[in-house]
């Protein structure tokens, strides 16, 4: 995600004129925001509001620039021919197909595809003139990074070498403009091959990574195209792009906000809503020597892992690398968490011979990382930290060669106990945040997202080396997924795992979407630009996920 603050400065800068000022309202300057991945449907609600502001004069002209997730959408001139899978394939493939009301044909939005929105009031109906403006600034665009681009007479968009690589479709109401342009940056091109893309079997279809020979910097493509939507001039002056954060065009457009209200949070024993399970989220059951023989060591120590208890499907993968995440303090939870599988109720009184055995454990497992995590004890008056320092050292003492992570509960807020286990030197201090902070009524209703913020917070500033993870799927929105990274990127936290949310049985949440494998790459890019030391982004990422390897 690019800075509002470094962009203003690039998208200032006085370009020349290259646009239609019969085209241009009035006004020196737009606002210019980027939303980041944000599904087709939400931007389609998000245009619908911003054209009626737009249109009483309540915004400025806005230009809103943004990824989808795989989406196939159907313009007033595409038939349902154009796409080429049935319907039940391409959910299976994460690929959404939405019918919209704007000109064009069948068309494919998906992540590495930059796609701008001007909101835009225009002087006149001049929807031809409008068209050939965007693609001037496909063409400009495309010229700063050294490819010659050219507009084809019979049809919009803009080509490089004869391969389609910049899309407009665009709709007028009451003179002002929404839908826009969309440049194929990295994007993957063969879901192109889905449809019929616009109408013209057989058409080539290019991207800047594929015509260059490498992918370009996208912050830099945005900054670009701001540039050129800058060129956009009136009675001879430069308009320029006046920045602004994402917030402070949601609560234009949503005044009341995304609300966290009983009736639109996600209640447990409620209906799926994301369709069959796709293909990328299967797995193997476990078996094999080496998961025998782990089998065998946890029962013969009375041992709980959480990769059983929480039913996690990367078990068979992370057992057969011969790596498990011991569970201590028994495997009943105090807490009534709506995605979590481990079992609630009142936890009997905690093992004093626990410690040992997960130390012998590990060395009988000859790891090199061991994960150990717990169940919340909310009725130990130090929340379990005396049991926690008594493992992380017994693990210590007979695995010294061993890093130690640690995936802890919230300890309700005592520090004091935090501070136990730390002074007990584990590797990595790890505490998941698990969903976004407005969901966190349904998802974690015992918890508080500033209190976890607050234990990550400490952990770091007493030198550690700190983790976290969210779920997705569960009924956050991108905007939310991309607040919330920002957040944690200010703690400085140094590892962030992004996984699919997997509803463990129906009496637990629903799962809200499938999130798509090209969208779990796109949160990885933001996560990598934000600042964190290292990014797991997959459906089956789980907290400990190649913990050995990334820890």
């Amino acid at each position: 995600m690019i800075d509002p603050k470094r962009l203003r400065t690039n998208s200032g800068v006085r370009v020349s004129r290259t646009g239609d000022p019969s085209l241009m309202a009035e006004g020196r300057s737009f606002q210019c925001v980027r939303l980041g991945l944000t599904p087709y449907r939400a931007a389609l609600d998000l245009q619908e509001k911003l054209v009626d502001l737009r249109i009483r004069d309540l915004i400025p002209d806005t230009l809103v620039l943004l990824e989808h997730p795989p989406t196939i959408t159907l313009g007033a001139a595409a038939a349902e021919e154009d796409v080429l899978l049935p319907r039940d394939t391409l959910a299976r493939l994460g690929v959404e197909v939405v019918r919209i009301r704007r000109g064009g044909n069948a068309t494919y939005h998906g992540p590495g595809q930059i796609v701008a929105y001007p909101i835009f009031k225009l002087p006149g109906p001049g929807i031809l003139r409008w068209v050939r403006s965007l693609e001037r600034i496909l063409v400009e665009t495309l010229k700063t990074f050294g490819l010659p681009a050219e507009r084809q007479p019979d049809s919009a968009g803009v080509r490089v070498n004869g391969a389609k690589i910049g899309f407009i479709g665009v709709k007028i109401s009451r003179s002002v403009s929404h839908h826009g342009l969309s440049l194929n940056v990295d994007a993957d091109l063969k879901p192109f091959s889905y449809i019929i893309p616009c109408g013209r079997p057989g058409d080539a279809i290019t991207s800047m990574e594929h015509s260059l020979g490498r992918a370009p910097d996208p912050d830099a493509v945005i900054a670009e195209l701001a540039r050129q939507f800058s060129a956009q001039v009136h009675e001879g002056q430069i308009r320029e792009a006046e920045w602004i954060k994402p917030e402070e065009l949601w609560s234009r457009a949503y005044p009341d906000g995304l609300s966290d209200s009983a009736d639109v949070l996600p209640r447990r024993g409620r209906p799926d809503t994301a369709g069959p399970k796709p293909p990328w989220l299967k797995r193997p059951l476990p078996g094999g020597p080496v998961y025998a023989r782990l089998r065998q060591i946890m029962d013969t120590r009375n041992l709980h892992t959480v990769c059983e208890s929480a039913r996690c499907p990367n078990l068979g993968e992370c057992w057969g690398r011969g790596t498990a995440t011991f569970m201590i303090l028994g495997d009943t939870c105090t807490r009534y968490c709506g995605f979590c599988a481990v079992a609630s109720g009142k936890p009997g009184a905690p093992d004093l011979f626990e410690p040992a055995r997960v130390a012998d454990a590990v060395r009988h497992m000859a790891l090199r990382h061991v994960v150990i995590t717990s169940v919340n004890r909310d009725d130990l008056p130090d929340g379990g930290a005396d049991i926690w320092a008594q493992t992380i050292r017994a693990v210590r003492r007979k695995n010294p060669e061993t890093r130690i992570e640690v995936l802890i509960p919230d300890l309700m807020g005592n520090w004091n106990a935090l501070q136990d286990i730390l002074d007990a030197g584990p590797d990595v201090l790890n505490h998941n945040l698990e969903t976004v902070p407005r969901l966190y009524p349904a998802v974690r209703p015992q918890a508080r997202f500033g209190r976890s913020l607050e234990l990550l917070r400490r952990a770091k500033s007493a030198g550690f080396r700190t983790k976290t993870g969210l779920m997705l799927g569960i009924g956050e929105h991108p905007f939310e997924i991309f607040q919330t990274l920002r957040i944690i990127s200010e703690e400085s936290v140094d590892i962030l795992t992004l996984g699919q949310y997997l509803r463990p049985a129906p009496k637990y949440l629903p799962v809200d979407r499938w999130v798509h494998p090209a969208e779990f790459a796109h949160w990885k890019r933001i996560g990598d630009r934000l600042g964190f030391r290292h990014v797991e982004s997959g459906p089956l990422v789980r907290s400990s996920y190649h913990a050995d390897a990334i820890g």
